[in-house]
């Protein structure tokens, strides 16, 4: 996982920054854990990512923005690496919204999209409503994702 690589990462955005004179976005989750039992081992109460795992990905979130990132698109879970399926991926680790949140705030000069577990219009709305709860009150996330709920539910939008 690039996650695991802050450095390498910075170069390779400043790299095809280099090649551009459009903006360069990366996707990434909040957390990379090589196991679910590192997973596991890691969680406090299990509800927000523990403050040391906040700072790594502060810490690579940073090394990006130093290598000319002006987008982040943030998956609202951690990933494990080896032992899940893709699918099970998607469930666990749990959703930390207010994580992205921070992010957004944290890393003004930085566009942040929440990507990850949005189902409908309606949990759409909320995520919004709750990103302008978080911090001092004003929203800082820039664009929502969804992905598979807009694949299956396309004419959701039309009717």
């Amino acid at each position: 996982s690039l996650m695991k690589q802050p450095a390498l990462t910075r170069e390779l955005i400043q790299s095809i920054g280099s090649k551009t004179s459009r903006p360069v976005s990366l996707k990434c989750r909040i957390a990379v854990y090589d196991t679910p039992d590192d997973y596991s081992k890691s969680q406090g109460d299990g509800s927000t990512l523990p403050e040391a795992e906040y700072q790594q990905l502060c810490e690579y979130i940073e090394q990006a923005r130093e290598g000319g990132l002006s987008h982040l698109v943030l998956h609202a879970r951690g990933v494990i690496l080896s032992g899940l399926s893709p699918k099970k991926n998607r469930q666990v680790p749990k959703l930390d919204y207010s994580t992205v949140q921070k992010i957004a705030q944290e890393f003004p000069s930085i566009h942040v999209t929440l990507n990850g577990g949005i189902q409908g219009l309606e949990g759409l709305e909320k995520v919004a409503k709750e990103s302008q709860s978080v911090g001092n009150g004003v929203d800082q996330v820039f664009s929502f994702m969804a992905g598979r709920w807009i694949l299956r539910r396309a004419l959701g939008f039309v009717f």
